[in-house]
């Protein structure tokens, strides 16, 4: 999450959408006053904040609760964090601003008044391909066989992943973004956010040298799944309706 009183926009990140490839890319272009929460990871640790300083991003900063706001306890708190930790960006005891934080919390730490003169800005993904994103990614970090928590287990038993990003862009049942970049035309989103910002090219070059890697996913699995899991379907297009609405996505299809 990062946001910049330089380029005057608030990064509000969603789940699952190659949120920290852009934040890194972002990063680079923050001042010293700019508040970027750090992108640790219990599954991939320190990589990405090692990808942000190789291209030039600034790291994580102005994220912790201000010194004058603490008690005395969170200062003794923060101190045996630094000293006990491995990796001192995690889970610190005076966190402010932090990953995936909500639009409603984020607008109460920073004022009305910036909240609503910033552009703040998202990324939305396929509900359908989100949902086998975060069906994989939940595997992964979790150690599950597929055999034990099925696509459709998981869908039913984890209703609430599918409407995550929602909770993180909305306030209200209202969503606050400005600029949503589409995950599927992710390039031509950041081209039009470059424009409102004035920030050129220099933001997707620094984009496609941090995104490069790839899913690993195989688009047959995926699509097997949905094939072996027609109910899914329907519950994706129920939960997921104002995305759906929104952004003219369709459910996947297939030949019998």
């Amino acid at each position: 999450m990062i946001v910049s009183h330089k380029l005057k926009c608030i990064f509000i990140k969603p789940t699952k959408v190659a949120g920290s490839s852009f934040e890194i890319a972002l990063s680079k272009f923050c001042g010293p006053e700019d508040i970027i929460t750090p992108l640790y990871s219990l599954t991939h640790g320190n990589e990405d904040e090692i990808l942000r300083l190789k291209h030039g991003g600034r790291p994580p900063q102005n994220y912790l609760k201000p010194w004058r706001k603490r008690q005395r306890r969170e200062v003794l708190d923060a101190s045996l964090h630094f000293i006990k930790r491995k990796n001192p960006f995690h889970q610190h005891p005076s966190t402010y601003y932090f990953d995936h934080m909500r639009a409603k919390a984020i607008r109460s730490r920073v004022g009305a008044d910036i909240f609503s003169s910033y552009l703040k800005i998202a990324i939305v993904r396929d509900p359908f391909d989100y949902a086998l994103s975060r069906y994989r990614f939940t595997l992964k970090q979790n150690k599950i066989d597929p055999l034990s928590m099925t696509f459709g287990r998981f869908l039913t038993d984890m209703p609430e992943r599918l409407v995550e990003n929602r909770r993180i862009t909305e306030i209200d049942g209202v969503s606050v973004i400005d600029h949503m970049i589409r995950f599927e035309d992710f390039e031509n989103g950041i081209r039009q956010l470059s424009e409102k910002l004035c920030l050129g090219g220099e933001l997707l070059n620094t984009f496609r040298k941090v995104n490069a890697k790839k899913s690993g996913r195989n688009p047959k699995e995926d699509l097997n799944l949905y094939k072996i899991t027609p109910e899914a379907i329907l519950l994706i297009e129920i939960l997921c309706k104002k995305d759906i609405e929104d952004f003219g996505y369709t459910a996947p299809t297939w030949t019998p």
